[in-house]
């Protein structure tokens, strides 16, 4: 199994760490290599945290079969939330930050929310003791 290793930008850490210790971005690319090899390892490892609560993955489509079998990725840790039609996935997430049931919530959209939008969600996350992460699939 190939581990995901990502490591911050010189300088960049301390900065997260004071705007938005609670919310990250990512950015993958729809189509080629990117999102078919990094989102099953960025799962595999978000679903083997040592806290007990839920890894909960909102989008528009599954995310259950990006993780990958004998992987040791844990599929029964995984609570998937398909969103219908044009529901807000911003305010599912933010209820589901909210509920403080899942150690984080990771958000797959096509555009990422604004900056108000990140703002409820970082203070959704604070609240839930929990994270979130944006997943940009451009």
């Amino acid at each position: 199994m190939t581990a995901l290793n990502i490591q911050p930008l010189p300088g960049f850490e301390e900065t997260a760490q004071m705007n938005c210790p609670r919310l990250s971005e990512l950015a993958i690319g729809r189509f080629g290599r990117a999102l078919r090899h990094s989102m099953p390892l960025l799962l595999d490892d978000l679903s083997t945290s040592s806290d007990p609560r839920w890894l909960t993955c909102i989008g528009k489509q599954a995310v259950k079969p990006m993780l990958r079998n004998g992987s040791g990725g844990d599929r029964n840790r995984v609570l998937q939330i398909v969103a219908p039609g044009n529901e807000n996935i911003t305010a599912l997430a933010c209820r589901a930050l909210l509920s403080g049931q899942s150690h984080t919530v990771v958000l797959m959209c096509d555009v990422l929310p604004d900056a108000e939008a990140k703002a409820q969600l970082e203070h959704a996350a604070e609240q839930g003791d929990c994270e979130c992460l944006l997943i940009q699939i451009a």
